[in-house]
């Protein structure tokens, strides 16, 4: 089932435009990964899907319904943000910060009962935060901030998860555990994801499919090993690289070419081959 479809849409700052003719869906049970240099539009796309910036063109629809005509409170029941560089008050505690995600299923003036604290308190084991829910934000690393507010989105209910550059600043260790954490979600709760990832060897062997930013528009979709390849990643980002594969999974990986050290890899590592 389509849970995400993107056609055509056009996004700007100030009439500065940045992305033009941007088109993908996203299936349930599908994690999609955004891909592209500094600059080409990542969050910007994300921001335009969950319509905190109106796109000039085109549209979104989420589950079938045109999300520029549903109400907000109806837009958060469907769609969580993970952003990038959220804004958390330091004196909450973590478990206050989860149970802000039943918000957009409360009426006025209704008070969260037996069955919202419930579905609160199974994200948080599903995420394996119980540990923190008694700690104030304040005192939370930015891998535990993280994980905090994926609890906090998986208590919306939503269709579709929208991750801003999740892996940002984490270790490895908590890079694994969050994109297991969201794959996982995916393939047991039938999630659509579209994850915007700085990283592309994480994106490469965790992501269904890709999309590639570049120069104000989409510059490649599809399976991993079609969207990952030196050519495209020479255009796009203008860097030389060496395409192999991984050991265990047999995704591509991607390394750089420094002077002639991506011939001498690009011998120990066999080249992934195109589809």
């Amino acid at each position: 089932m389509v849970a995400l479809q993107v056609a055509g849409i056009t996004l700007a700052y100030n009439r500065q435009p940045v992305l033009a003719g941007v088109s993908f869906d996203a299936f349930a049970g599908e994690l999609i990964g955004l891909v592209g240099p500094n600059g080409s539009g990542k969050s910007t796309l994300i921001r335009g899907v969950c319509r905190r910036l109106t796109p000039k063109a085109g549209s979104v629809r989420v589950c079938g319904l045109e999300v520029a005509a549903i109400k907000r409170d109806e837009l958060a029941r469907l769609v969580a943000v993970v952003p990038q560089t959220p804004y958390l008050p330091e004196s909450f505690t973590a478990w206050e910060i989860v149970l802000m995600g039943r918000t957009p299923h409360l009426g006025m003036l209704r008070y969260e009962s037996a069955r919202d604290n419930s579905i609160a308190w199974s994200a948080i084991e599903l995420t394996g935060t119980r540990h923190l829910a008694a700690r104030r934000v304040g005192e939370l690393s930015g891998g535990e901030r993280q994980l905090v507010l994926i609890a906090r989105a998986l208590t919306q209910e939503p269709r579709v998860l929208l991750l801003d550059e999740p892996t940002a600043h984490l270790d490895i260790k908590h890079q694994t555990r969050m994109l297991d954490l969201v794959r996982r979600l995916c393939r047991e709760q039938g999630l659509a994801c579209v994850a915007a990832l700085h990283d592309l060897n994480l994106a490469a062997q965790y992501c269904d499919r890709l999309v590639m930013l570049g120069g104000g528009k989409v510059r490649a979709h599809g399976g991993v090993e079609e969207v990952l390849t030196g050519e495209n990643i020479r255009d796009v980002y203008g860097a030389e690289v060496c395409i192999g594969r991984h050991p265990t999974t047999g995704l591509p990986v991607v390394l750089p070419s420094i002077d002639g050290l991506g011939e001498h890899l690009g011998r120990a590592l066999p080249a992934a081959r195109s589809p």
